[in-house]
């Protein structure tokens, strides 16, 4: 069993800040339970180099734990459990530092320094934190990861924090990096340690080298992708900046879509459909949210709009990635409509833009893509935020909208030993246009809808995204 008990100063502080709320009783750093590769750099991608440099936040709800052991066996399972799932999955243990004079770009240095896992306590109960939405509210229930006062190469790559309430309900927060690895890589790791901390030997061991996505540099300048997904987003009619869009106060809303909701929104969209194949549910949804986001924001009808839209092109390019690929392997394809167009097109005429979109995404153009970003001095540029906290880097609001579908991933059902989760979703969403897509916890087939817009256009897209289904 190969982990430290450390509590940082970082930690004191923390528990300072969050008074009686949260209690951090231990912090772990937990290395590989056994010997890793020789230290050294792991090469990552252009796709990964354009990942923000920030940790995605996740929750997992337990509040009827199966378990009758102690918390704190509980806890030192689990961390037993990681060192064993961090001698495959050994990149995590390592640490990013930035490449000298490579534009921004950082590398993945194989220390084995670990990962770390947060023991706490909650004097509230479970029910103060309502519905666990990626609010405020659940924000002491996360990591904290100190991007401010830290450099880059003392931050672990994955943080986890195990929080008790006096009912005997669990909530784990979740911190991964999103430079070393996507929403599908995140949940083979997850799924491994899961099965660790339950005992189950059957290892499914990920494919670490990254360098079959590199290139030679030379991309096809004449390539759509170029010129349309990492070109500098619309700015608003008028000005030379979007300076005072990111200052603006914003917040997130839940929405839910019923089945029968989804099937009605599908409907109206395939009534405009001329190529013989139904619009998927996400098609339908995208074009929904891109046409009230627009109406809601108030835009003039000249006002150019943006939707960016990340896609996982594992299975897009020749030949396939290998399975259980751990890394980055998606990119972002932008739709371009003017406000009179999406308010004057039928939502089938927008979900067809989207899917000429999605269409566009094969070897080719992906290829291009990392090629491009092979050659570009800086890379800083086309970085996005997923969580706050970050550096500011590229601004995808207003007017542009940012979906992010997970809708295919297998996020429910994690038992550490005590039971699957009760609820996992997002724990934070940075920016304003931000939006993702869950299926519901129940598995019932609806679909939760989490947005986030300046406060000033809130109540309008809430009010559209309603009103306009019908």
């Amino acid at each position: 069993m190969r982990f430290t008990r450390l509590i940082s100063s970082t930690s004191k502080l923390l528990a300072i800040i969050l008074g009686k709320m949260i209690i951090i009783k231990n912090t772990y750093a937990v290395k590989p339970a056994a010997p890793t590769p020789s230290p050294g750099c792991i090469y990552l991608s252009s796709t990964d180099q354009t990942s923000g440099l920030s940790h995605v936040p996740t929750i997992y709800v337990y509040r009827r734990p199966t378990s009758a052991k102690p918390f704190e066996t509980l806890v030192q399972n689990l961390v037993t459990a990681l060192g064993k799932t961090l001698v495959d999955f050994y990149p995590l243990a390592g640490r990013l530092r930035y490449v000298p004079n490579g534009g921004g770009r950082v590398e993945l240095e194989c220390t084995a320094e670990g990962a770390e896992v947060i023991e706490a306590e909650s004097e509230l109960p479970v029910e103060h934190f309502g519905d666990f939405s990626p609010t405020p509210l659940i924000k002491p229930l996360l990591p904290f990861i100190d991007y401010a006062n830290k450099q880059l190469h003392e931050i672990p790559l994955c943080v986890a924090q195990l929080t008790r309430f006096p009912c005997g309900a669990i909530t784990m927060g979740l911190a991964l990096s999103h430079q070393v690895f996507d929403g599908v890589a995140a949940m083979l790791f997850i799924s491994e340690w899961s099965k660790h901390a339950r005992g189950v030997v059957d290892p499914v061991r990920p494919f670490l080298d990254r360098t079959i996505l590199k290139t030679s540099g030379a991309a096809n300048q004449e390539s759509c992708y170029v010129h349309t997904a990492y070109t500098r987003p619309p700015l608003l009619e008028g000005r030379y900046d979007d300076a005072e869009e990111r200052e603006k106060e914003t917040a997130v809303a839940r929405l839910e879509l019923s089945p029968e909701q989804i099937a009605q929104l599908k409907n109206r969209a395939n009534l405009d459909n001329n190529d013989g194949q139904p619009f998927s549910r996400y098609e339908a949804i995208a074009a929904h949210m891109w046409k009230c986001s627009t109406k809601a924001r108030g835009h003039s009808a000249s006002q150019l709009t943006r939707l960016r839209i990340v896609i996982d092109f594992r299975n897009r390019i020749k030949p396939p990635l290998p399975k259980h690929y751990f890394g980055n392997a998606v990119i972002s394809l932008a739709a371009e409509m003017t406000s009179g167009e999406l308010q004057s097109s039928p939502l089938g005429q927008i979900s067809s833009k989207i899917r000429e979109t999605l269409a566009k995404a094969d070897d080719g153009l992906v290829r291009d893509a990392l090629s491009y970003l092979e050659s570009e001095e800086d890379v800083t540029k086309y970085r996005n935020v997923h969580s706050s906290g970050c550096a500011k880097v590229g601004f995808f609001g207003n007017p542009t909208i940012d979906i992010t579908s997970w809708l295919s991933l297998p996020l429910f059902g994690t038992d550490l030993g005590w039971g699957p989760e009760d609820y996992m979703g997002i724990g934070a969403i940075g920016y304003d246009g931000k939006c993702f897509l869950v299926a519901s916890h129940d598995m019932d087939g609806h679909v939760v809808v989490f947005m986030r817009l300046q406060v000033e256009h809130m109540e309008a897209f809430k009010r559209c995204f309603c009103e306009d289904m019908k």
